[in-house]
Parts: C-alpha cells; structure tokens; sequence
C-alpha cells in the first residue's frame, strides 16, 4: 500500500512529471498529459489512483502473458537484431500490454489517462529488463 503525505504530494508529481517528460526525450513517445486537480487532496487521491491503476496493469501483463506473446516479442527482438532500444521497445510492448481496466466506482478514465497508465507500466516493464542501463534490452534480458 503506497500513501504519500499531503504536503509531499507536489513533489510526487513533480517526479512523475519529469519521469514522463524525460521519457518524451529518451523514448521519442509523446507522453499523454493528465490534469490533475489543484486541491491537494483531491490530487492526491487522484496520484494514488493512476499509481494504483499502472501497477494493476503491469501485473495484468505478467499474469496474462502467454506463448502467443511472448513468441510475438521473440520475433520483433529478432527483427531487430536481438536487442530493442528503449524507444522501439516501448513501441513493440504497447501492442501487447493490455488496456488498462479501470473499475473504480465514481471514476471514469479519460483517453490520454488510460494511455498514460499504460506507457507508465510499460516504462515500469523497461525499468526492470534494462538491467545494465543501457538504454536498450535484448531478449536474454
């Protein structure tokens, strides 16, 4: 269970912002922008939302992955001489992530949050196979 203090909620979305803006520039993938309320209370629970919903999502893909997949992701690595740099890998694993479920009662996702919770668990993905932080992953990794 994640909580972030209220007078430390600024600073949260302030990394994943530079997180986000950073990833613009490392991955050439425009990130997708989400509005975040000014209440400091309201934004934090809508932070601890999205953080809730990306982890959600990656554990989704990790339970879902299957033969069909992973042998899709075998080729593409293959295609690209066996390793992926951080932007094509990005590319390659939105196409098998699955859509965020969102099941929150009272919330309803907008397009660019479903997007942004999705980039944020693939980039969460490349975090873990990008071991040696090269900025790229081959299919050993």
């Amino acid at each position: 269970k994640h909580f972030v203090r209220p007078d430390a909620w600024a600073r949260a979305l302030a990394r994943e912002w530079m997180a986000t803006m950073y990833s613009r520039r490392r991955y050439s993938i425009l990130p997708s922008k989400v509005e975040i309320s000014e209440d400091k209370q309201e934004a934090r629970k809508e932070y601890i939302r999205l953080r809730q919903c990306v982890r959600e999502t990656f554990e989704s893909f990790l339970r879902n992955l299957n033969l069909k997949s992973l042998h899709a992701l075998e080729v593409q690595f293959e295609l690209n001489g066996g390793e992926l740099n951080s932007c094509n890998f990005l590319r390659v694993f939105e196409k098998v992530f699955p859509a965020p479920v969102i099941e929150k009662p009272g919330w309803t996702a907008s397009y660019d949050e479903r997007r942004f919770i999705q980039q944020t668990a693939c980039l969460t993905l490349f975090e873990f196979v990008d071991v040696d932080q090269s900025g790229g992953a081959s299919w050993m990794e």
